[in-house]
């Protein structure tokens, strides 16, 4: 069954500090966006260079990787639960963020009437 994604800023903010906690997040004496900002221990190269933070649209909060060496450079906090949180939390995101539509909707029908004379 098709899912549509709502994005809000407050559905999200219980994960951005779930997520925080997770990969061993201190909060930063900055803020960005009005938002506070942690430091995270990255889960690719398991440095201490990677920030969590609002983003700058004000819509999501995202995840960067500043160490050079790493391939992992930036994700919205959605790929981040994705990727490296638990199934559970996954789950818990999905159900919290994703509409799921029922076999309620009609689609469009294609209406390419030929003459079959």
């Amino acid at each position: 069954m098709p899912y549509n994604y709502i994005r809000d800023i407050h559905t999200e903010y219980p994960f951005y500090q779930r997520m925080a906690k997770k990969l061993n997040g201190t909060k930063s004496n900055s803020t960005k966006e009005g938002r506070e900002v942690y430091r995270v221990q990255c889960p690719a190269c398991k440095e201490y260079q990677s920030y969590m933070f609002m983003g700058e649209r004000k819509n999501t909060f995202m995840f960067k990787c500043f160490r050079d060496k790493c391939n992992l450079d930036s994700l919205p906090l959605h790929s981040l639960i994705r990727d490296y949180g638990d199934p559970d939390m996954f789950d818990e995101w999905r159900k919290k963020s994703y509409i799921k539509y029922e076999n309620d909707w009609l689609p469009i029908k294609n209406r390419n009437k030929k003459a079959t004379t």
